[in-house]
Parts: C-alpha cells; structure tokens; sequence
C-alpha cells in the first residue's frame, strides 16, 4: 500500500525547499574566503543531498521497507581565526538561520507525519540539520558576530521564585 497523502506533501515541499537550499549553498561556498565556514557549507550540502535521496527512497513505492537511511554525523570543525571578509559573516548568519529553519521544519514534519518508516527519517534528518546548526553558531560565536544579552542573577532569581511554586504541585 502507498504512503499516506500527508508524508509525501510534506516530503514533496521539502523536496522543493531542498533543491533552492542547495543550490544557495553551493554559491556561499563558491563565495566564502573562511575555510571553516568553507567545510560546514560543504557538510551541509552532502547532507542534504543524502536527504534529498533518502527522500525519493522512501517516495519510490517498494515492498522492502526498512529504507536504507544513512545518515553522516559531521565531526566537530575547529573555528580558529580565519581570515574573514563580511561577505563571510553574512553567509554564516543566513546560512545558520536557514539550517535552523530547516531543523525546525523537518521535525515539526515528522510529528504530523503516519508512515513510521518516514516520521523517523525526519526526525533524523531533524537532528542532523540541528547538529550543523550548532557549528555554524559556534563559528559565529568564535568570530564575534553575534551577541546574546545575560540578566543579572537577581533576575534570575527573581523567575525562579516565581515559578517555584510548579514544582510544589
């Protein structure tokens, strides 16, 4: 029997969004001068192509399921400092918001989708986007482009004691 309407609509709009995304990311590459950043691009891209073939595996109607879903776990880049231009920051900047966006969508997905076989590749591919999502915002920590704002531990406090009480229940 074929999968359900809504795992192949979901897989269907992922196809699409995959095929702009590696596209794009294979012009950063092409455009970045950091090779940190370089390696992470081109992690990104061999991931999602795998995701894209994984995808039409799971499309093609076949009676041999499990899939084969393999799936590559990026190593951990070291982030010295490169030499960097803003062309460098920009890319890393959209590049990470697109991979969390991707992240975030491929997970989502996966929670609304019937076919057990499909609902875990998406939640792998969930992982493994979130997993690049981590290395291009330790990049962008290591290279100053970001800043998160901290709040004073008498706010901190402040919180806790109001919501203390949850635990009480």
């Amino acid at each position: 029997m074929g999968l359900p309407a809504i795992d192949i609509g979901f897989m269907t709009d992922h196809l699409s969004a995959h095929e702009g995304v590696i596209a794009k990311l294979k012009m950063y590459h092409s455009m970045t001068q950091n090779g940190t950043l370089k390696k992470i691009l081109a992690t990104q891209v061999t991931t999602m192509q795998k995701h894209v073939h994984t995808m039409l595996d799971l499309i093609y109607p076949s009676e041999g399921r499990p899939h084969s879903f393999a799936m590559d776990s990026s190593g951990h880049f070291s982030h010295e400092q490169h030499h960097h231009t803003e062309e460098d920051k920009h890319i890393a900047l959209e590049a990470h918001s697109a991979t969390k966006s991707m992240a975030n969508s491929n997970f989502s997905s996966a929670l609304m989708m019937k076919d057990p076989h499909v609902k875990q590749a998406h939640f792998k591919m969930a992982w493994e986007q979130a997993t690049l999502e981590k290395e291009y915002a330790d990049l962008i920590e290591s290279m100053g482009w970001t800043y998160t704002p901290r709040v004073s531990s008498e706010k901190q406090m402040k919180t806790y004691y109001r919501y203390q009480h949850l635990l009480e229940e």
